[in-house]
């Protein structure tokens, strides 16, 4: 949670037992065809409630200028007093509530991602990695992967490799409690008939059951030669909660069919010119298609054991859910691909004859059941947050080597606790699980983050924070206070299991299919210390104005146990191999968070250098290079709200830029990066990359326009970040989201 956020532990759900009820009758509404996912659902009219309902502790701050009216009708007596509640929608967050923290939030859009139309780009920095749309994002983060840290992203579950664009459809989908019909559009359009939308609906149909729907899709032709994606992404849910929020079930159904005609990089041997300097790019291959195509049906129950008020100090509850997923991997030639290519081109697919570890068609069946019990606990000078969760998982493979079923089993213990004694705080939050499987040794996991703040000064400012929505004022007012000093530690040990690829996968052009499932777990450890300084915040009528922040901090980052792939510069050796144990790799270095302003004016940057370390020849030939000892993300730009004409107004300049290095090759048929390791010494030349943006918020709608690569041919013709993938030339991205209501 950022930490300039509403504060963590307040209030939690159900914390008031209060009550709510609603009148009205059904009211027909057609907002669209299938497009839109939503025909005529029945709306509530939320105009008034009975001030008897509600039991109201008298200790509770109250909204300065809160309105009361007295209203009569039949059944009512004249001086029955009833208080109009305010049009809102709420967004339902099941994994708080599974943690016992906050589960309703604003469903407004978040302004920080206003000008990133690609969800490669919103996921921060600017180095190595592909997404079928050739924008870059930080796929390696402090010398590892990004997917070690558990960004939230869909893993594939058979070679491990992130994908932003595929929901996960375990924790991907959206839950409401709206009193008004809610519709939430977002559209982008790029180069190349580049293009993303997604629509959201909802409308509680009941005040205590909501159904809502979405639709989203990724569509692109041309960035690079014969290129075509095409992403559609179908969802349903359903959720419902009694009067007093002690019974919350949650509900989806998910739909996600992906269409890919791969590229697979240029062919090595030609001059740059031909790379760049044009509208698309050149592919080596673009014969094989892939068509991803996943259902998935999720039901999750909460049941709170006691009462939670605000006066409570301890809260329990107890929640159960159930998954299960069909998915389906199939490739496809359209046309046969010449010999020659297939010793030229790296990688190759596995529908060329020569398969790089799976067959054309693979089915994956995944059922998982998962029960678990929260506590939240508030004090007078601390608080803590603890959920336990016992999972039980099996994942069935259709066509894939020998091994057609893994089975897994999990336990898990996550928490957070607050203590602040004036003038200190002290946070802390960890996650532990093991898992364990009738194929790989048991899996570990443990991560901790530790923040003492101190000194206390004077207070920030008040604001309302979403409150239960049956609270009279519908919020809570609650104070801020300030700390302007933090000392932050954060630390990380993940035994992980090699991927199935690795383990019974591993081949390559010329060679027969091969197996070693008896990998060991390879362990990173991670340690992150750092100083962070704040400014006061401010609060305006947009939300909380951050104040200055700077963070400088040290990293040391140690894997071993490495896995990785292995071949000569003829191709003549191949497969997955395994250093051992005492073999280790080793990254470190500085890294710097700043975000400063003055006035409307803001500098965002997020710059890090860092060094290598190993103590193997052959570890320091497959890894010294990999990544850039420098690179940063900096964001100039004007924000002002309030203004005649629009409410936000927002304009500057983001810049990225990277040392040389030496890139991942990508194999297209797995989505994983692999080093090139002494197949290649290519090195990718240092390149600096600018975007320049504007946005603004009209009433309820978010519009942008943003011109990428402004310095494309300055001073080369184009940059990789990964091998054989040229990233996109110049270009105009538009961009809207609107929110129809709210």
């Amino acid at each position: 949670m950022n930490p300039t956020s509403a504060q963590p532990y307040g209030p939690p759900i159900g914390q008031f037992a209060s009550r709510r009820a609603g009148r009205g009758g059904l009211h027909g509404l057609l907002l669209g065809a299938f497009l839109v996912l939503l025909s005529c659902l029945p709306a509530q009219a939320w105009s008034q409630v009975e001030l008897d309902s509600f039991a109201v502790d008298t200790e509770e701050p109250v909204e300065e200028g809160a309105e009361f009216e007295v209203a009569t009708g039949p059944g009512k007596d004249a001086d029955t007093t009833a208080k109009k509640i305010k049009e809102k929608t709420d967004l339902l967050d099941p994994v708080e509530l599974m943690n016992g923290g906050q589960v309703r939030h604003s469903a407004n859009f978040d302004n920080t991602r206003l000008m990133y139309s690609d969800l490669l780009e919103r996921q921060g920095g600017f180095s190595m990695t592909l997404g079928q749309w050739g924008m870059p994002y930080q796929r390696n983060q402090y010398g590892t992967d990004a997917a070690n840290f558990e960004q939230g992203n869909y893993i594939n579950p058979i070679t491990g490799a992130e994908n932003v664009y595929f929901m996960d459809p375990e924790h991907g989908m959206r839950y409401y409690d709206t009193r008004t019909p809610y519709l939430n559009a977002y559209y982008s359009q790029g180069k190349g008939d580049a293009s993303q939308m997604r629509v959201d609906v909802s409308q509680n149909v009941h005040p205590l059951v909501n159904v809502a729907g979405l639709y989203a899709r990724q569509q692109c032709k041309g960035v690079y030669t014969n290129l075509v994606t095409d992403h559609n992404t179908v969802g349903a849910s359903a959720n419902f909660h009694t009067l007093d929020d002690r019974h919350h079930t949650f509900a989806h159904f998910l739909v996600q069919q992906h269409k890919d005609q791969f590229n697979g990089g240029v062919v090595g041997i030609q001059p740059e010119s031909t790379y760049f300097n044009q509208g698309s790019q050149p592919v080596a291959l673009s014969d094989a298609n892939l068509l991803r195509l996943s259902k998935a049906v999720a039901v999750r129950h909460f049941y709170a054991i006691t009462a939670d008020s605000l006066n409570a100090r301890h809260a329990f509850g107890i929640y159960a859910g159930f998954f299960a997923e069909s998915l389906v991997n199939q490739f496809a030639d359209l046309e046969a691909v010449s010999p020659v290519l297939n010793t030229l081109q790296f990688p190759v697919y596995p529908t060329l004859g020569d398969s790089t570890f799976m067959i054309e068609r693979m089915s994956i069946k995944r059922i998982k059941f998962d029960a678990g019990l929260s506590y939240r606990f508030n004090g007078p000078v601390w608080k803590s947050q603890q959920r336990l969760e016992l999972a039980q998982e099996l994942i069935h493979y259709t066509h894939f080597y020998q091994y057609t079923a893994l089975n897994r089993s999990s336990i898990l213990w996550k928490g957070q606790a607050s203590y602040a004694p004036n003038p200190r705080a002290l946070d802390l939050a960890w996650n532990y699980r093991q898992t364990f499987s009738n194929l790989f040794p048991t899996e570990s996991y443990a991560e901790v983050n530790v923040g003492y703040h101190f000194p206390k000064w004077q207070l920030d400012y008040t604001y309302k924070a979403p409150g239960s929505p049956r609270k009279v004022d519908d919020s809570l007012l609650l104070t801020k206070t300030y700390r302007p000093l933090g000392l932050l530690v954060h630390t990380l040990s993940y035994g992980r299991n090699p991927t199935l690829q690795q383990a019974v996968g591993a081949s390559w052009p010329g060679n027969n299919f091969q197996s070693n499932p008896d990998f060991n777990n390879r362990r990173i450890r991670h340690l992150k210390v750092g100083l962070e300084v704040r400014g006061k915040s401010s609060w305006t009528s947009m939300g909380e104005q951050a104040g200055n922040y700077v963070q400088l901090s040290a990293f040391s980052t140690r894997q071993t146990g490495m896995i990785y792939f292995q071949s000569d510069t003829n191709f003549t050796s191949t497969g997955y191999v395994q250093a051992s144990n005492k073999a280790f790799v080793g990254y470190f270095g500085g890294e710097l968070k700043m975000r400063v302003h003055w006035k409307k004016l803001f500098l965002e940057t997020e710059t890090v250098a860092q060094g290598f370390g190993t103590n193997s020849k052959t570890l320091e030939t497959e890894f010294l290079k990999a990544q850039p000892k420098f690179y940063t993300k900096t964001s100039i730009f004007y924000e002002n709200y309030g203004l005649k004409f629009t409410r936000m107004l927002r304009f500057g300049l983001d810049y990225w830029y990277f040392s040389t290095y030496t890139p991942s090759y990508f194999d297209p048929a797995s989505q994983a990066f692999y080093s090139q390791g002494q197949s290649s010494d290519y090195s990718q030349f240092a390149y600096p990359r600018a975007d320049v943006f504007v946005a603004t918020q009209v009433k309820k709608a978010f519009i942008f326009v943003k011109f990428i690569n402004l310095l494309e041919g300055v001073p080369q013709l184009g940059y990789f970040t990964t091998m054989g993938y040229p990233m996109q030339v110049r270009q105009l991205q538009l961009g809207l989201n609107w929110t129809f209501f709210d």
